[in-house]
């Protein structure tokens, strides 16, 4: 792909690689839990997913509110638990898991341990918090299949993919579960419950 305004050849459609996303998720952790001071990045490093841009915002919002962004790389379903359990055993601490394979396929073992372990943690897709994770914020999925709309008009027009710029999302949702906050013993802040886009108890 040349560019996202320009991509040439065959290719546009809507990318969920939102840089601005990694900053979100740490303010959304602090408010959620006030007192975390620093903030696990888990990911599978063999997947190669975790873009660079989205890792410097993390870490420019993180610096901003004075938290402290470790890396915990987790390679297979075996270090699920000895990854988590090992950040869980210094106090202040929430989790953020990118988009990756990885995650979605194991988010049970996931999310379990998490709970478990009793860390806060922010999700990558609403479907994390149905399953009993503490919060989710992502693009608006079904939104995203309205916008696939307007390449396949362009397109069915005559015009070519690759002068359809790529389109970032434009409707993001913040999904939080209310059981789970509140067996972490969390008080979720009024402001952020007013916000929320669907609250699940």
């Amino acid at each position: 792909m040349a560019a996202i305004n320009q991509p040439a050849g065959n290719m546009t459609g809507i990318t969920d690689l939102e840089p601005s996303l990694g900053g979100k998720w740490v303010q959304l952790l602090k408010q959620i839990a006030s007192g975390i001071t620093r903030v696990g990045i888990v990911y599978n490093p063999q997947e190669g997913t975790l873009s660079a841009p989205l890792l410097k915002a993390l870490k420019e919002s993180a610096s901003q509110i004075a938290v402290g962004v470790v890396d915990l790389p987790m390679r297979n379903e075996g270090e699920i638990d000895d990854v988590i359990s090992a950040f869980a055993n210094e106090p202040d601490g929430g989790l953020i898991f990118p988009s990756d394979i990885f995650t979605t396929a194991h988010r049970a073992g996931i999310i379990a341990a998490t709970n478990s372990h009793h860390i806060p943690a922010i999700f990558p897709f609403r479907y994390f918090a149905v399953d009993g994770g503490l919060a989710a914020y992502s693009p608006d999925q079904p939104n995203e299949f309205r916008q696939a709309a307007y390449f396949v008009d362009r397109i069915m027009r005559g015009d070519k993919p690759g002068n359809l710029p790529v389109q970032t999302p434009n409707k993001y949702e913040l999904v939080i579960n209310l059981k789970t906050a509140k067996a972490l013993g969390l008080a979720i802040p009024a402001g952020m419950l007013s916000v929320a886009d669907e609250l699940i108890e």
